[in-house]
This record gives C-alpha cells, sequence and structure tokens, in this order.
C-alpha cells in the first residue's frame, strides 16, 4: 500500500516564493506594458503634417523674387571708353615706378608714345522715367563715351549731367521717356541686420542678384593695402 507522504518541509518556501514570484513578474510586466502604451504616444503622430500645397509653402519661404522682378528693370549697365596714352599705362602701375627707381629712367624713356582706347564698365540705376541715371563717380569719370544697355538689351548714348566726389556719386541722362524708375530710399532708416538686395553688372553679367545684412553702420574703416 502506497502512503501519501507530505512534502519535505524545506522545498515548500521554495517552491512557494517561485510561484509568488513569476505571477509578480507575469502581471507586472502586463501592467507596465499597458501603462507604458497607454502614455506614449503615437510615434506617427508627432510627424508634421503632409505637405499638399507645395506653392502655397514656398510663397511663406525667405524669397527676394517679387523684389528682384521690380528691381531688375530700372537697374542698367554702363560701358565707357577713353582714350589713354603709353606714358600714362606706365606712370599709373605701381610695379614700373618700382622697377623705373630699380633700373633707371633709360629703360622706361618711351621715344613714341602711343594711345591706347581703354574700356569699362559698370551698374546704375534709373531715378526718374525720363532718363536719368545714378551711377558711381568711378565708372563714368573722365569718360569719352558712355553707353547704357537697359535689362530689355536696349542700348543708348548717355551725357554726363553732374558728379559729386565727396559722395562718389554721378548722375548721366539718356534720351528716352516712359522708363521704369527706381524708388531711392532712407539711409538713415537702415538698421544693422536688415536685409539687403544688390543687382547690378558684376564683371558685365547684366542683371545679376545677390542679398547680404548689414553688418554696421558709420564704422570706420582702416585698411592698408
Amino acid at each position: 500500500m502506497i502512503k501519501n507522504s507530505p512534502l519535505h518541509p524545506r522545498f515548500i518556501p521554495k517552491a512557494l516564493i517561485l510561484l509568488i514570484v513569476n505571477i509578480l513578474l507575469l502581471f507586472g510586466l502586463n501592467s507596465i506594458g499597458c501603462n507604458g502604451f497607454a502614455q506614449t504616444a503615437d510615434p506617427l503622430s508627432q510627424l508634421p503634417p503632409a505637405i499638399h500645397d507645395l506653392d502655397a509653402h514656398f510663397e511663406n519661404q525667405l524669397s527676394f523674387a517679387q523684389v528682384a522682378a521690380r528691381i531688375i528693370p530700372t537697374v542698367v549697365s554702363i560701358f565707357c571708353t577713353k582714350t589713354i596714352s603709353s606714358t600714362q599705362l606706365w606712370e599709373r602701375n605701381i610695379l614700373d615706378n618700382e622697377l623705373r627707381e630699380f633700373l633707371g629712367e633709360k629703360y622706361f624713356n618711351i621715344s613714341t608714345p602711343r594711345e591706347f582706347i581703354q574700356k569699362g564698365s559698370g551698374s546704375g540705376i534709373i531715378v526718374s522715367n525720363n532718363g536719368f541715371i545714378l551711377t558711381n563717380l568711378h565708372v563714368v569719370e573722365n569718360a569719352e563715351t558712355i553707353d547704357v544697355k537697359l535689362s530689355d538689351n536696349r542700348s543708348f548714348r548717355a551725357r554726363l549731367v553732374g558728379a559729386d566726389p565727396l559722395t562718389e556719386l554721378a548722375v548721366i541722362k539718356i534720351e528716352e521717356t516712359q522708363l521704369p524708375a527706381g524708388k531711392l530710399g532712407n539711409s538713415d532708416s537702415v538698421r544693422i541686420g536688415d536685409w539687403v538686395l544688390a543687382v547690378g553688372n558684376p564683371l558685365e553679367l547684366n542683371s545679376t542678384v545677390t542679398a547680404g545684412i548689414v553688418s554696421a553702420i558709420g564704422r570706420e574703416i582702416k585698411i592698408i593695402d
């Protein structure tokens, strides 16, 4: 006859402990999992909304397109010529002056000076619809001929009306009417950090547009070349 014998007393506590630990782990993980999903937002819900209208989206971004479209027709390219002699070329070259001192005058005496046509170019802005154009003095200074090319590729011969060496500005005039004119702003209202749009003719690349910001106002620059 087989008799039921009780479990050994020392095994009972270990069995109970293992059972309790398993139950706690089971319910604990389920609880943590449920709470975690309940408290954590769906990652997809945190994504920015889809852009359905790209044109409307980019219209709200920083762009100079509208300003450039208004300004470009008012900006002109200026081409100048003047006659200079070969002696003037020597005198204006600093390196040649240094060589003159080193080698002596006999190497630089030109018995038959020749003349050359020097060409230059720059930019200007139409300030009145009857043909007055504002530019820098160095662009047209001592020029014998001044030609102006509009943004629509029409060309006109221009004449110098006036110049101011102090402000380094000059006014030229072409004989044409109904021209698009730019509006001059007030430099006193310029602030550090303001955007600046530049339209010009660098290296004869007409209607070139660049942008920057005002980095300083009224700064005295002392740079030694």
